[in-house]
């Protein structure tokens, strides 16, 4: 082997390692990005349920049910009948 090809496969080396070196941190952060990614699918599947069943309350409010309007006017107001008590419960999250 002859000093010329000696030197060639040094050179190889050392870009070889600086590649590794730059790309590294760019890995890094591609996969903190999917952590984020992953995060953010989940964070979004419970929004569009909760907006799913807010349409729906909206739905019913709307067509005046009477059973939805009767809870609602409950949950929100504090509304009762006279002689009911209202029991508060505190809410799982």
């Amino acid at each position: 082997m002859c000093l010329r090809e000696l030197f060639f496969i040094i050179a190889l080396t050392i870009v070889a390692i600086a590649a590794l070196w730059l790309i590294m941190p760019v890995q890094r952060e591609m996969n903190e990005k999917k952590a984020l990614l992953k995060e953010l699918q989940i964070q979004n599947a419970a929004l569009e349920k909760e907006i799913a069943e807010l349409k729906k309350e909206n739905g019913e409010l709307q067509n005046e049910n009477p059973y939805t309007l009767q809870r609602a006017a409950r949950e929100t107001y504090d509304l009762c009948y006279p002689g009911e008590k209202i029991f508060r419960f505190p809410k799982h999250q």
